[in-house]
This record gives C-alpha cells, structure tokens and sequence, in this order.
C-alpha cells in the first residue's frame, strides 16, 4: 500500500515526499495524511500528540509542582477532545505553541533572577 502511495505523490502535485518512506498526502477535506513506515497518522493528531509532549516535559519544573500541572494539562486537552473542526483545532494547537512559549519565558526568567540575587552585592 505504501509504495502506491508512494507512486501517486510522486504523479499527484498535491502529495509532497518528505523523505525514502515519508508521505504528505492532502486530502479533500483539507485533512493531511502522513505515512511513517506502515502507519498512517492523521497529521493534525499528530501535531496535538506533539503539543501534550513538550507540555509535559515543560511541566516537570513548574513552580506549583509536575502533578498539579499535569492534572490541569490533561483536563484543558480533554475538555477539546470532542473538537472535529480542522481550523478550530489549529486555532487550539498555536494557543497551546503560545503557552510553550510562556512556560519557556517564565523559566528563563526564574533563572535570570536566582543568578541576579546570587552575584548582586
């Protein structure tokens, strides 16, 4: 099955090779395909699955503790599970890049100011 779709991204303009065994396929919907090997994974899936990862490493440093971020984390992406509209869903998805960036700004900041106190005079 692979190396058909293989051959139909390499005649349709609307697929896009990424790499030996990596496929972009668009579909009708405006939904894209992305097969990995033999699995197929829906690639808006894939960039929330992506998303809840980094979170969640994010959270282990958390001033208010990895359990209580992990427990706000999953009840904010479950409360989107039901979520079908590919445009809503990105809409979450950068919301969620942007929280990313948040979490990185207060680290960086909580670090900026343990070494101000630890070498101001």
């Amino acid at each position: 099955m692979i190396l058909r779709e293989l051959t139909r991204a390499r005649e349709n303009p609307e697929c896009l090779i990424i790499g030996s065994s990596d496929v972009v396929i668009s579909t009708r919907k405006g939904l894209y395909l992305v097969y990995w090997g033999r699995y197929k994974i829906d690639m808006v899936r894939r960039q929330v699955i992506v998303l809840y990862k980094e979170l969640l490493y994010l959270g282990r440093n958390y001033p208010l503790g990895y359990d209580y971020f992990r427990t706000r984390l999953k009840t904010a992406f479950l409360r989107n599970k039901d979520e079908t509209d590919p445009e809503k869903i990105q809409e979450l998805v950068d919301r969620g890049n942007f929280v990313v960036k948040e979490i990185k700004a207060l680290y960086m900041l909580k670090k900026y100011r343990t070494l101000k106190k630890r070498y101001s005079s």
